[in-house]
């Protein structure tokens, strides 16, 4: 009976039905699986995606950083100045000079190269407070070159780089120990002069340029009392050029500026500075001092003839003459609507 029922409950099935079962629970596992694998990657992707971002926002891993290579002169030479190990100080006055250097060798001015380098050797002596050698600014000066020019450096190009600085190099060579020969010896004259207020000595200067190019006379229409102030200004100057070789540059390039309003010959410059040395041969028998005023008296009044004909062009030596002929000269080549800038620019440095 029981075994009947049985058979009844089975018959009563659909033919296949449990077949059908079996498979559809196989593929709900299956399918468990494969769509729960596809979440879990999702879920994967998703976490990985938000790590990255959260690297990006940190600033990334090492590899991603990525080096700030030097664009310019003296960014490349700072960095191969500090592996080098080179004193930077020195590179500093050099990156600073290099411009008016290599127009000088351009140029084919000796004399300005030399006083350039005479500017630099002050500097040099100020700025810098150990023994350098002057050759690692070379090594510095073609590597920094190489890499910033590669596509017209050649072979011709780096031996005209190594001739420039051989005649930069000369110069220094010859200049770099007067400063330190002189500057307590200088220092020492102008300090003592400066106290004495009864002192004529800047009369006498100036009766013996009057004396020797009588012309001057008309330049300098001037009480004694000034003749005696522009003299000790001038020591002053000779003196702060050991001290104060960057400052008291800039000074006497203002006065030159100056001094074309002034309206000065530049001839006369030469032997007021030999009128000065003459009457301090009078003065002092310290040869030290003597040589280190001229030293630098000199080199101020080179400068200021450098800035003056330099800094003087048509339309200022118009308006200086007072002469509106010289004026329209001057302005013809210019285009009608530039003509007001180079009539404001032109003076503008005075």
């Amino acid at each position: 009976m029981q075994k009947l029922s049985a058979t009844h409950v089975d018959a009563d099935r659909e033919p296949g039905q449990e077949q059908k079962q079996q498979k559809q629970a196989h593929k709900k596992s299956f399918g468990n699986w494969l769509f729960g694998g596809e979440k879990a990657k999702r879920d994967g992707k998703q976490n990985g995606d938000e790590d990255t971002s959260s690297q990006k926002e940190g600033g990334g891993s090492d590899t991603d950083k990525s080096w700030d290579i030097p664009q310019t002169f003296d960014e490349m030479s700072s960095l191969n100045a500090t592996m080098m190990g080179a004193d930077l100080a020195y590179v500093r006055i050099m990156q600073q000079c290099i411009d008016t250097l290599v127009v000088a060798v351009r140029r084919g001015d000796d004399a300005r190269l030399e006083l350039e380098c005479t500017i630099i050797s002050h500097r040099m002596h100020n700025d810098v407070h150990k023994e350098v050698k002057l050759a690692d600014f070379k090594v510095i000066m073609l590597a920094s070159l190489r890499v910033l020019l590669p596509k017209s450096w050649s072979i011709t190009v780096e031996q005209a780089w190594m001739q420039m600085w051989d005649m930069v190099q000369g110069f220094l060579e010859i200049h770099i120990p007067l400063p330190l020969k002189y500057e307590r010896a200088v220092s020492k004259f102008v300090l003592g002069v400066a106290s004495d207020e009864g002192n004529q000595m800047g009369v006498r200067a100036f009766n013996r340029l009057f004396k020797s190019h009588p012309r001057a006379q008309d330049a300098f229409i001037i009480s004694n009392n000034r003749m005696n102030q522009l003299v000790f200004k001038g020591l002053i100057m000779a003196m702060n050029m050991y001290r104060e070789p960057a400052r008291q540059y800039d000074d006497t390039i203002g006065l030159g500026l100056k001094h074309i309003m002034y309206n000065i010959p530049v001839e006369f410059f030469e032997p007021f500075v030999c009128a000065i040395i003459e009457e301090l041969k009078d003065n002092t028998t310290d040869q030290l001092a003597i040589e280190g005023i001229e030293y630098t008296l000199t080199t101020i009044a080179t400068i200021m003839v450098y800035t003056i004909n330099e800094g003087a062009n048509d339309l200022l030596r118009a308006v200086i003459a007072n002469s509106s002929k010289m004026v329209r000269k001057a302005l013809a080549p210019l285009p009608r609507g530039g003509r007001i800038g180079a009539c404001l620019g032109g003076v503008a440095g005075l």
